[in-house]
C-alpha cells in the first residue's frame, strides 16, 4: 500500500508558481514538473508535460498507444520503459506547445512510478528524487547541469556544486529539441521506503540533512497527518531561508 502528500507554493520572490503537481495514487504516478523561460509560458510548459506525461501513462496501461519511435530498453523494467517514453512524450509535447518562441522556455521533470517491486525513476533537468531508507537520505537521480558537468570532468568536487554559479545551467530539459533523452533507473522497493519528489526550489534553499530533520520531525503524529504534515514543513523551511524560487514537494511512502 501506498500513502502519499504533496504542497508547493510560490515563494517569497516569484510572483506566479510555475510548478505542476502530478499524483495519482490509483496509478502509482507521481511527477514534479518545474516550467522555465518566464511566466505565462513557463507554466504553459509545464502544464503540458505533466498532462502529456499522465496521459501517455494512462493510455498505453490500457494497450491503447500505438507503435512508438522509441526503442525499448532491455535494461529497464516494462514500467520504468513506460515512464521514460512517457517524458520523451511530454518532451515532444511541450516542444510543439512552445517552439519558435522569443525565448528559451521548457521544463524539467522527476517522475516516479511504483509497480508491486520497483520504484521506477526517471528525470531531466534539476528536479530530483530522493529515498529515505533506515533514516538515510539517498539521492536517486544527478541534476542535468553544467556544474554537474564539471564535476564529472574531474574540475569540481562535489560539495561545491550547490554554490556553483552553473549550478542553474541545464544542459538537459524538456521542449528544447524535438526528442529529449531522459535519465531512468530501477530500484527495489521496501517496506518504509520514503520517496521524495522536488523541484530545485527546495534543495536550493535546504541542505540533505535539514530536510530529513523536516521529516523526522513529523513522525510522531498520526499515519494521517505525518506526511500532509512533512510536505507542509519542507515548504516552510525553503521559505525560512529564502524562498527564491517556486518550491514544489511530493512525499510517498511504501506501507506494505
Amino acid at each position: 500500500m501506498l500513502r502519499s502528500a504533496s504542497a508547493t507554493h510560490t515563494g517569497l520572490v516569484r510572483t506566479v508558481n510555475e510548478d505542476v503537481i502530478l499524483s495519482v495514487d490509483a496509478h502509482a504516478l507521481y511527477a514534479v514538473v518545474d516550467g522555465f523561460g518566464g511566466a505565462p509560458r513557463a507554466a504553459e510548459a509545464a502544464a503540458t508535460a505533466a498532462l502529456a506525461l499522465r496521459s501517455f501513462v494512462d493510455s498505453s496501461r490500457r494497450g491503447g498507444v500505438p507503435t512508438l519511435p522509441w526503442p525499448y530498453d532491455d535494461r529497464l523494467s516494462p514500467e520504468a520503459n513506460r515512464l521514460s517514453m512517457g517524458v520523451r512524450a511530454a518532451n515532444a509535447a511541450v516542444h510543439r506547445a512552445v517552439a519558435g518562441g522569443p525565448s528559451r522556455v521548457g521544463a524539467t521533470v522527476a517522475a516516479l512510478a511504483l509497480d508491486d517491486r520497483f520504484a521506477n525513476i526517471v528525470h531531466v533537468g534539476d528536479a530530483r528524487v530522493y529515498r529515505l531508507r533506515g533514516g538515510a537520505l539517498e539521492l536517486l537521480t544527478r541534476d542535468h547541469t553544467r556544474a554537474m558537468r564539471l564535476v564529472d570532468e574531474g574540475k569540481l568536487r562535489p560539495e561545491d556544486v550547490r554554490f556553483h554559479p552553473e549550478k542553474k545551467g541545464l544542459t538537459l530539459a524538456l521542449g528544447l529539441f524535438a526528442d529529449v533523452r531522459p535519465a531512468a533507473r530501477v530500484e527495489n522497493l521496501m517496506p518504509g521506503d520514503l520517496f521524495l519528489l522536488c523541484s530545485d526550489g527546495l534543495t536550493d534553499m535546504l541542505t540533505e540533512k535539514r530536510i530529513v530533520e523536516c521529516i523526522a520531525s513529523s513522525r510522531s503524529l498520526s499515519v494521517a497527518d505525518r506526511l500532509p504534515r512533512a510536505a507542509a514543513l519542507l515548504i516552510d523551511a525553503a521559505n525560512s531561508a529564502g524562498g527564491e524560487d517556486n518550491t514544489t514537494v511530493i512525499l510517498v511512502e511504501v506501507t506494505s
